[in-house]
């Protein structure tokens, strides 16, 4: 079953990287089959590249230094932007 026509829009004012400074970005899913593996699978790599994009510019604000993608803070990032898609997804079942 595919879901309805939605994109999730991500706007993240993150408190961890301490700017007031929203990044945003764009996570399709209109195209996908949230039933199949391969649906939930696609729409896993694509919240990862969007949370990628997202964390990788939040964190750098300020900064010269290079950001860790396995850091504590890049994490925390990442589950920021999960979680915000997540809850925007409409309601399967």
């Amino acid at each position: 079953m595919k879901t309805p026509a939605f994109i999730a829009a991500i706007a993240l004012g993150l408190s961890l990287a301490g700017t007031a400074q929203a990044q945003t970005a764009t996570v399709k899913v209109d195209d996908l089959d949230l039933s199949s593996s391969a649906g939930k699978e696609e729409l896993d790599n694509r919240i990862d590249g969007a949370a990628l994009r997202i964390c990788r510019n939040q964190l750098r604000t300020g900064t010269r230094l290079a950001v860790s993608p396995n850091g504590a803070e890049m994490k925390q990032c990442k589950a920021a932007v999960r979680a915000e898609v997540l809850s925007r997804l409409p309601a399967q079942g």
